[in-house]
């Protein structure tokens, strides 16, 4: 039987990018979008078209950092369900467990792009795994990293918590689905995650707790590394505190350019704010898969809180300065070259 390092379940897409032109843009106090008119012929360019979706990104990520990894999901017996199986292949994942639908399409994804890396996506999902024969104790695996399930897929958990020891690691970055059902539906299930990745948007659905913004120094974070133009984060102590009274061993909630938060039922509560303030992002999709791979591979690696952190924030600034979400993921010899130039600057701070 193989062994493998990770398997990842999730979304597998064929997602197609493009970048209208002549857009109107409008930008307010609480939301920004863009506008089409009815009737008009609006010119864009193709920029591209990729392997994508959760489980997809980040088992090509684990793969790059050295890790034996399995991709869990669905695609279609067409066109693009072949390229997918191609592409994971050449990046050393591992395919036996991918079903294949015999006459359907592949699920996919068209992805309107802004100059500035925002983006705006549009998904079909025509397949879904069925995971009812499935015995995750036969996989022989140490982690697993669980993306966003859907409906169909849920008796997944019950057997993830079968499969769950002190010895295997289970990281988590829930989906829609997951925020519909409700912070209670999974309260069996928190208490074996031993990393929950979350944007700060998520964690407040999730919980149903606001928080504002506060001074960075009134925190009580632990800040990794100097960035002067970050001066006010989240207050997410109320939120944190939740998922960790729930079971959670270790909270990851990210923000964008306003960097991340990590809180851990030992008491941590660690800031990292953005590796560089001038990278200009080429495109933010696949930011948050990128950061989740850096900081579930560091744990995987029994690094600790403020490690996970620094791999998934090197691992993300790489990502967004390259077009598309798996090209610019770091292995695992680039990541340590990279840690040991962000810890001299952080003791020469």
């Amino acid at each position: 039987m193989k062994k493998y390092d990770i398997c990842t379940f999730g979304s597998i897409t064929f997602d197609h990018f493009i970048q209208p032109e002549e857009l109107q843009h409008i930008k307010n106090e609480h939301s920004e979008s863009f506008v089409v008119e009815i009737g008009q012929k609006i010119k864009f360019k193709t920029v591209t078209k990729m392997v994508g979706g959760g489980s997809a990104n980040s088992s090509v990520g684990f793969a790059k950092m050295g890790l034996k990894t399995a991709c869990f999901g669905c695609i279609g017996d067409d066109e693009n369900g072949h390229l997918i199986a191609h592409r994971l292949v050449k990046k050393k994942v591992c395919i036996d467990f991918i079903q294949v639908k015999k006459k359907a399409l592949s699920s996919s994804s068209i992805i309107f792009m802004l100059q500035n890396g925002r983006r705006t996506v549009f998904n079909e999902t025509t397949v879904a795994p069925s995971y009812n024969g499935l015995d995750i104790n036969d996989l022989n695996t140490q982690a697993i990293y669980l993306g966003h399930i859907s409906k169909s897929e849920t008796n997944l958990f019950g057997k993830i918590i079968k499969w769950k020891t002190d010895d295997k690691i289970l990281g988590w970055n829930p989906g829609k689905t997951q925020f519909q059902e409700g912070f209670d539906s999974f309260k069996n299930f928190f208490p074996i995650i031993d990393i929950l990745i979350l944007n700060y948007e998520e964690a407040s659905l999730f919980t149903g707790i606001q928080s504002e913004k506060i001074w960075l120094e009134n925190s009580g974070a632990l800040t990794l590394w100097k960035n002067s133009n970050i001066v006010k984060i989240y207050d997410c102590r109320k939120i944190a505190k939740k998922f960790i009274d729930a079971g959670i061993k270790n909270l990851i909630i990210t923000d964008g350019k306003n960097g991340a938060q990590a809180f851990s039922n030992e008491g941590e509560h660690i800031f990292a704010p953005l590796i560089d303030d001038d990278i200009k992002p080429l495109s933010t999709l696949g930011a948050g898969d990128s950061f989740s791979v850096g900081a579930v591979s560091a744990k995987i690696k029994n690094k600790s809180l403020s490690e996970m952190m620094l791999w998934g924030s090197l691992n993300s600034a790489s990502v967004i300065k390259i077009f598309g979400a798996q090209e610019g993921l770091l292995s695992e010899k680039e990541i340590l070259k990279q840690t040991k130039n962000i810890i001299l600057k952080s003791k020469g701070a």
